[in-house]
């Protein structure tokens, strides 16, 4: 080899080598970029799950999830409180562990028909709490689903408005007593408001002023 070669060949060797430096370079910044975006990928999961935690563990709705065959997978705070039971006793676990046979067969008998439309529902479920008061919850429950779209379990979030129920009955008997009241008076009575909506009026008044059923029905006074 001439001396021309040799530099020739020391050229390229060179050469190689800072095309090979740099190739790493770029793999080393790339491996790099790819793990900051993973680290940052990774803080931002953390704190959704931490917001969703304290969602999750900060509501006064009790918060589940069974599997499809009412086994208790997740299981907040708020329903611990209820219960009277810890979530770690009561994961694995199904309704017949909480409640009392008939409440839990009531209880499975809804969830299963939930599943079965494969739609979310709402409706109020009567359930007796751990310290034995009979409690009123409004139920939002649905099924869980696969990605193939076939439920493997159920989701539910229960309010409880036994105090709500207890106003409502209330305002329902003094609502009664007031229309028996005014029905039982020799006067009529009609009371609008500043649109000529009509309140209140008692059967006096139909009687009195001889109103066709058609127009008593109707909410203005015209």
């Amino acid at each position: 080899n001439t001396i021309a070669d040799r530099i020739l060949l020391v050229q390229l060797f060179i050469g190689f080598a800072g095309i090979t430096g740099f190739l790493l370079a770029a793999s080393y910044t790339e491996r790099k970029d790819s793990v900051m975006e993973v680290q940052s990928l990774n803080n931002d999961l953390n704190k959704s799950k931490a917001l969703l935690n304290t969602v999750f563990e900060g509501t006064t709705d009790s918060i589940f999830v069974k599997d499809i065959c009412g086994r208790y997978l997740i299981f907040n705070r708020a329903a611990e409180e209820f219960t009277g039971r810890k979530a770690e006793d009561v994961i694995g676990k199904d309704d017949y562990f909480l409640f009392s046979e008939d409440e839990a067969k009531r209880v499975i008998i809804a969830d299963n028909a939930v599943i079965a439309a494969g739609e979310i529902s709402s409706f109020e479920e009567n359930i007796t709490s751990s310290s034995g008061i009979k409690t009123i919850f409004y139920s939002t429950k649905g099924p869980v689903l696969d990605e193939s779209g076939n439920p493997y379990g159920l989701f539910g979030i229960s309010r409880d408005i036994t105090e709500r129920k207890k106003i409502e009955e209330i305002l329902q008997h003094r609502t009664a007593f007031l229309e028996a009241q005014l029905n039982s008076s020799i006067d009529g009575i009609l009371i609008v408001d500043l649109n000529g909506k009509k309140i209140i009026q008692n059967k006096r008044t139909n009687e009195i002023w001889k109103i066709p059923q058609d127009i008593d029905d109707s909410s203005d006074d015209n």
